[in-house]
């Protein structure tokens, strides 16, 4: 007598992938995830390469939801190897949505997967770890702002950026910037905005002449390591990692730590490198007692 499939009987991996493709192109994409959990841990390998590709095209149409449920698949179904660069994809897809919650859950795990041979283990999405970083700037920076005169338009160009809409970030800012040449907010606000267009030299040097104004800027240290860690420019974003850390209040920041272990592997001290993501984890499990305001 042969034995039957019955409906509790554990569906092969081949099986499952029919099953969850059926649930995404029904358009079902929140029944993808109690699906997957039933997902054998080995078996055949699965050709991804077209679905991967319709991700990509997704994207671009921002059509985020369906996107990031193909994500969802392609990473069920890659190897260990291939999960890499692919979180680093939906960190940007989560990022550009300002999904920032969403984002720092992939960011983590990214971190706490083993180091690669290379020791690359892509460190973080940079593009990521900056958005992430900025969002977290951008409320004390703005509780500031409320006590300047630009307070209100800063806070416009900040709005203008992140609903991409650059021109007019632009254009308000290089307005302002005409009467307000040496307001350190505006100048670090402006730059992000030349950033995000692409505009690298336009960005550093309103950074920089921030950091003559007031060397200890750190809105400023941060950005402008982040757009060095982008350009590749290891050695300038690990000066600015250090500097930014030997402010009193900051010598536990994590984004300046992160900046710094990245930094610091992309240097080839890789040892220094996994002390320093060593001693992010250890901060996380043990926080250090917040100082007294009063």
């Amino acid at each position: 007598m042969k034995n039957k499939t019955t409906a509790n009987s554990p569906l092969s991996r081949e099986e499952a992938f029919a099953k969850i493709m059926s649930l995404y192109h029904a358009g079902e994409y929140r029944q993808i995830n109690s699906t997957a959990k039933k997902l054998p841990p080995r078996g055949a390998d699965i050709d991804l390469t077209d679905l991967h590709n319709e991700m990509r095209g997704i994207i671009k149409e921002n059509r985020y939801e369906q996107a990031f449920s193909a994500a969802k698949i392609v990473y069920l179904f890659s190897t260990p190897q291939e999960r890499i660069a692919l979180m680093e994809e939906i960190i940007d897809m989560l990022c550009n949505q300002h999904e920032a919650k969403r984002a720092e859950r992939w960011i983590e795990s990214l971190t706490a997967l083993p180091a690669t041979e290379n020791h690359e283990r892509s460190y973080l999405s940079t593009h990521g770890l900056y958005l992430l970083a900025e969002k977290s700037d951008l409320e004390e920076m703005i509780e500031t702002q409320d006590r300047e005169e630009l307070g209100e338009d800063i806070k416009r160009i900040q709005r203008f950026r992140l609903t991409k809409r650059l021109p007019q970030a632009l254009a308000l800012g290089r307005q302002l910037l005409k009467t307000h040449p040496t307001n350190n907010f505006l100048c670090i606000e402006l730059a992000s905005a030349y950033r995000d267009r692409g505009d690298i030299p336009a960005a550093i040097t309103l950074l920089e002449g921030v950091l003559q104004r007031n060397p200890n800027d750190w809105h400023a240290l941060h950005k402008l390591g982040y757009i060095f860690y982008e350009q590749e420019r290891y050695a300038n974003a690990l000066a600015m990692a250090d500097r930014w850390l030997a402010i009193p209040e900051q010598k536990n920041d994590l984004t300046a730590l992160k900046l710094k272990g990245m930094a610091t592997s992309k240097t080839g001290n890789f040892d220094k490198a996994d002390a320093i993501f060593s001693h992010i984890d250890g901060l996380r499990k043990n926080p250090p007692p917040t100082r007294s305001l009063t």
